[in-house]
């Protein structure tokens, strides 16, 4: 696929060592925006269980370091519109993993966000531990620490030669940029390639690896271009796509429905409720009108599109020359973007608040929608020890759960005890009341008397 070539059927996976993502919220949300990024790789979050993250029109799933402390870390922010399942979560100190599943071409794969800090010894079965809780064909983007000159690092480590060697004896492919995504900023170190995707999909699926350089830490983000889309949520079921003209509506109706009629037979009522069910959903189609398509992408203003440009131009020249000096000036243009991105998102909050009222129960629904948290469903263990991924198989054990619970018990439908049960139902009835209780002190009294 050319490289100059993306079109709204391409698949643009971003990924980024964000070095703590709550501080780049307003950066990232511009850069998926602006970019058209349908999911984005994000490694070294430095979420806890507390964080929380909201990003208009994504999604972002997570996993945390086990120790609880705002550390490492992975993270995949998704476009809300396309149709994904969660997958279990990779949770171990050396290595952080969270995946979802997609369709490419008809055929299930996983996508996966990764991050392993660099201060572990990882074995080569620890590795391959992971490998195999990845799937058959998935994707892998993250930050692994990983260095081989055989996908463009200045020199090799363990973790490298050890990822090198699991790729050939598997058939997994290395993507890598073609310039650094690591920028020291001592002098003394020198940049390299750090950030790279792990692929083990269909041949037929091609792809493309760029560096996007408009993200700001000590990682620039990668950008991986598949020819090919996941597809949408399905919309849900709804008798109308928009709004009705609920007057129209009631006029409409009533012209149609005719009370003078046979309601003598079951054959006349089923007639009369079809009649009624059709007449309901003709007028509602006829009066309602489809509702305007949202755009999935927002354009930036000029300014801030000229700030983004001005800031990767400085990157640029910082990444070339190193100097001091370049790097206060690539410093004050990212803080200046921050401050500017800031204020529009407020003045974007203000202008919302303001717009808001309790006559067309905006309000209330603001309010829901704010204090409605929406946790990930996650995908469910089988008899077997497999997952279930999509909601038909979670739906099958549910099933299969209720269907083995709901029972009842085994000696109500015993042999004996139906025995027992038709027995005292045919045996006759009495002829006469029966005798009345006698109390202690009756007896008592009657021993008493008769002594």
């Amino acid at each position: 696929m050319p490289t100059n070539k993306i079109t709204s059927k391409s698949l643009l996976i971003l990924t980024w060592n964000s070095n703590g993502l709550t501080n780049h919220r307003d950066e990232i949300l511009a850069i998926l925006q602006n970019n058209r990024i349908d999911i984005a790789l994000i490694s070294e979050t430095h979420f806890t269980h507390s964080s929380h993250l909201n990003l208009p029109g994504f999604n972002i799933i997570k996993t945390n370091h086990p120790d609880g402390t705002a550390h490492a870390g992975a993270a995949i922010i998704i476009r809300t519109s396309l149709l994904f399942y969660p997958l279990p979560p990779y949770q171990t100190d050396y290595l952080q993993s969270y995946g979802i599943r997609t369709t490419l071409n008809n055929i299930p794969i996983n996508i996966h966000a990764v991050y392993s800090p660099p201060r572990h010894t990882i074995t080569k079965t620890q590795y391959e531990n992971f490998f195999d809780s990845l799937g058959q064909k998935f994707i892998l983007g993250g930050d692994i620490n990983a260095k081989n000159t055989q996908w463009g690092c200045r020199a090799n480590n363990p973790r490298g030669n050890t990822i090198n060697t699991l790729a050939q004896l598997r058939n997994y492919k290395i993507h890598a940029p073609p310039s650094p995504t690591y920028w020291p900023t001592s002098r003394r170190k020198n940049p390299d390639i750090l950030d790279i995707f792990l692929t083990k999909i269909p041949n037929n699926l091609h792809s493309i690896v760029t560096n996007l350089d408009n993200l700001c830490s000590d990682h620039s983000s990668v950008l991986l271009t598949i020819d090919t889309m996941p597809p949408n949520k399905p919309s849900k079921p709804t008798l109308t796509q928009g709004a009705i003209d609920w007057v129209t509506f009631r006029s409409s109706l009533e012209n149609k429905i005719n009370l003078n009629i046979s309601l003598k037979s079951p054959n006349d009522i089923d007639k009369a409720v079809n009649f009624l069910t059709k007449s309901i959903q003709e007028t509602a189609w006829s009066c309602s009108s489809p509702p305007t398509p949202k755009s999935t992408t927002k354009n930036l203003p000029l300014y801030t599109r000229s700030l983004i440009a001005e800031k990767r131009k400085a990157r640029a020249t910082w990444q070339r020359t190193r100097f001091p000096s370049d790097k206060r000036v690539f410093n004050n243009l990212t803080n200046k973007l921050k401050r500017h991105l800031a204020q529009i998102r407020s003045e974007n909050f203000i202008k919302y608040l303001i717009g808001l009222s309790s006559r067309d129960n905006s309000l209330w629904q603001t309010t829901r929608k704010i204090l409605r948290s929406q946790p990930t469903v996650p995908p469910l263990r089988k008899a077997d020890g497999t997952w279930a991924i999509n909601d038909i198989e979670k739906s099958n054990i549910f099933r299969h759960h209720l269907d083995s619970t709901f029972k009842p018990h085994a000696d109500i439908l015993s042999t004996t005890q139906i025995h027992k049960i038709n027995h005292f139902l045919l045996c006759p009835l009495p002829m006469s009341l029966p005798p009345k209780h006698i109390r202690p002190s009756e007896v008592k009294y009657t021993i008493e008397k008769s002594a």
